[in-house]
């Protein structure tokens, strides 16, 4: 078995309260193959300690946490047992034995290296306290708030707002003797600023753009109380258009932002008084037409940049009739579209007739649809075309289908017709020439008169 047993310094000392300045906290290194054994302690220099709590960062990516032993500790009881939370740290939190040696095992970690990579073992924050300091029990720290701290300026700890300027407002219980608050960057840090003589209620500071953490607890009759903290989310500058795509009929943009996100998007058209809403990244306009846009990109924190841009959408054209052919149990429809992308659907509706379907058109839009074998009856046929973006044009015709009999009908009475006139022709072209020709004879007999 190989075996490395080294002291190495996790952290110099842990941020003191009152005396306890003297402690350091250490880990031995035993390893076998790719599971690691990792004893954590503490250096007991001078002054005796009360309690100690801490978060344990390691590389999580290399390594995986398989278990933790608590046997032989020095800890005489677990406020927050050594577990691994969701940010995979170490967090622990408990009261140290009354008798505690020098160099003191808090607790036993085991790994299990996965990667290629070091351990990193590191403090992301702890605190160990002393003689006159006390450590809540979980139970009373999960009890209701003890201060109730507000804010009139950023009521939510989830929004974030674009006001640099914060009030916070809480209450303080009766035994109150000191108070101690800080503001900062970090999630769990233990309030320094102390505030006795008074005890302050509320706090106005300026502060940059993050997210922030206010912290408080006092010292009263029992002692220390827990810490409790309040989140503040500030963000103060304007989103980034970093892409705006003016296509034939729609927008596609992209803003970002580097603190709170991107909201939402706005689009205004003035001309017409309208207001579209989006947390999309595209936006197809409702109709052709020529548009001035005002585009807005919204961050959490309700800032905005504003973009203005044209757009003209050009119409869909109208498919249209060039020809119908009737054959004898076929209508062909022939027809021309100049707009190549548009699709073009024909509809025959009439007599418990309902037929859609789409068209075949050729490279140079000319297309051709046939009919077979429509029942004799009256029929309206549309044409429409859909354009990519959805806008369509329509245009329609009556078709009128008569059955073989009276095709045969209006055949023969046509027939007849025509022979009809045709003989009334001859008869008056026969009868005209005749009179002619009596008129000439009478006229030459009354020469011979004279």
């Amino acid at each position: 078995m190989k075996k490395i047993n080294t002291i190495l310094l996790l952290a110099l000392m842990f941020f003191p309260l009152f005396k306890a300045n003297a402690f350091s906290l250490y880990y031995n290194e035993n390893y076998e193959d790719n599971e690691f054994k990792i004893e954590v302690s503490v250096n007991k220099e001078s002054s005796l300690p009360k309690a100690i709590e801490g978060l344990i960062n390691f590389n999580s990516d290399s390594f995986e946490l398989i278990d933790i032993v608590e046997n032989n500790s020095a800890i005489e009881k677990w406020i927050i047992a050594p577990y691994l939370n969701e940010n995979n740290q170490i967090s622990f939190s408990g009261i140290f034995n009354s008798d505690i040696d020098d160099d003191t095992l808090l607790f036993n970690l085991i790994f299990k290296k996965n990667n290629i990579g070091e351990l990193n073992l590191g403090i992301d924050s702890g605190i160990i306290l002393a003689e006159q300091d006390n450590l809540y029990d979980l139970e009373l720290i999960r009890k209701p708030s003890i201060f109730n701290v507000k804010s009139p300026t950023h009521p939510s700890v989830e929004t974030w707002y674009s006001n640099k300027n914060v009030k916070l407002v809480w209450d303080i219980p009766s035994d109150a003797k000191t108070v101690k608050i800080l503001i900062d960057e970090k999630e769990d840090s233990y309030p320094t600023i102390e505030y006795s003589d008074p005890v302050i209620k509320e706090k106005e500071i300026d502060l940059d753009d993050g997210i922030w953490y206010f912290h408080i607890r006092y010292f009263g009759d029992d002692g220390w109380s827990p810490v409790e903290h309040r989140k503040i989310m500030i963000d103060t500058e304007k989103p980034n258009f970093s892409d705006v795509t003016v296509k034939k009929d729609s927008i596609e943009f992209f803003a970002e932002d580097d603190l709170s996100g991107v909201e939402l998007y706005e689009l205004i058209i003035p001309s017409s008084n309208q207001k579209y809403y989006t947390d999309k990244t595209n936006f197809k306009l409702p109709k052709s037409g020529k548009y001035n846009i005002i585009l807005r990109g919204y961050d959490k924190a309700e800032n905005y940049l504003e973009k203005e841009i044209v757009v003209t959408v050009k119409e869909t054209p109208s498919p249209y009739f060039s020809k119908i052919v009737l054959d004898e149990n076929k209508v062909f429809v022939l027809g021309n579209i100049d707009n190549l992308d548009s699709k073009i659907y024909v509809s025959i509706v009439g007599k418990d007739l309902n037929i859609v379907d789409e068209i075949n058109v050729h490279s140079d839009g000319s297309f051709i649809y046939t009919i077979q074998d429509l029942n004799p009856g009256l029929y309206n046929f549309y044409l429409t075309a859909i354009a990519d973006n959805g806008f369509s044009k329509k245009n329609e015709i009556i078709l009128v289908i008569e059955d073989d009999a009276s095709r045969n009908f209006i055949a023969n009475f046509a027939i007849t017709y025509v022979l009809l006139i045709l003989g009334l022709i001859l008869i008056y072209n026969f009868s005209k020439k005749d009179k002619k020709n009596k008129k000439k004879k009478k006229i030459k007999n009354k020469k011979y008169e004279l």
